[in-house]
């Protein structure tokens, strides 16, 4: 923290379509439409396997739709449709490394706190 200053703030903007943070996991509810594949399954390690997931967020009117690894649950795809104000949000995810090697990185310092 080169300035030594901290700012608490939601991490969403009054008016965007889609409020609030949105975690990325399958929901509770949510409903399994299958497997496919990206890439090619005639290269080694030339593909990867994901599931799809639907679900609806009755008390936020949207839609949303996302792709996960097989194996391990790593997302891959994060859709969100608001039906309201049919605002979209799409998210692709790649590059991904499992864990996290310091999970202290998310604690804000102590001269953050309480601001």
């Amino acid at each position: 923290m080169r300035t030594r200053e901290c700012y608490e703030q939601p991490l969403y903007r009054p008016g965007e379509p889609m409020m609030g943070f949105r975690p990325h996991d399958v929901p509770t509810g949510a409903i399994y439409r299958g497997n496919r594949t990206y890439g090619s399954t005639s290269v080694p390690k030339g593909s990867l396997q994901v599931s799809d997931w639907v679900h609806r967020f009755y008390d936020r009117s949207y839609n949303w739709e996302g792709s996960f690894t097989i194996d391990e649950c790593i997302p891959v795809r994060s859709d969100d449709f608001n039906i309201t104000t049919f605002g979209a949000r799409f998210q692709e995810f790649y590059d991904v490394t499992t864990g996290i090697s310091d999970p202290n990185v998310f604690i804000p310092p102590s001269s953050c706190r309480g601001k």
